[in-house]
């Protein structure tokens, strides 16, 4: 069963610097309830085991990947990756809640979508499912995050 994904945090940009509102504050993520969940996900994605200091077992460590083939094997260990990297270092993601599809774009890339079932709240409304899609390039080792893409058969 879905749980609530609709906690505030502070905003930060793809590169991890601070957004800084228009009154000059740093911004938060209090105008879109689950953007803070967004954020985590893209987090441990585009994360090595010990970038960070605190939770040295999060990140889905991609850059393994640089210079590989885009095969269907590299495809399910980078699913595989993803899933651990979100069940690890105090993610408050249920894994229940998630399902990731990897598929190939090209030779030098993938698309990663994820679906996350959330629970409604007086805040996030009638959202039922969120979609962050983001693509990894073998060949430059980098995560982009995507608004919208297709969903490919």
């Amino acid at each position: 069963m879905a749980t609530y994904y609709d906690a505030v945090d502070l905003m930060w940009t793809d590169d991890g610097d601070f957004v800084i509102s228009r009154n000059g504050d740093i911004a938060d993520t209090e105008f879109d309830p689950l953007m803070a969940v967004k954020q985590d996900i893209y987090d441990r994605v585009k994360s090595d085991k010990g970038d960070y200091s605190e939770a040295p077992n999060t990140g889905a460590t991609l850059s393994d990947f640089v210079g590989e083939k885009n095969t269907r094997e590299n495809g399910q260990e980078i699913q595989r990756r993803i899933f651990s990297s979100l069940a690890t270092g105090g993610s408050a993601i249920g894994l229940g809640d998630v399902s990731i599809r990897v598929f190939p774009l090209d030779i030098y890339s993938v698309a990663v979508r994820l679906e996350l079932r959330v629970q409604p709240t007086p805040w996030n409304q009638k959202t039922t499912l969120i979609s962050p899609t983001m693509i990894y390039s073998f060949s430059e080792n980098h995560v982009y995050s995507v608004q919208q893409i297709p969903y490919l058969a």
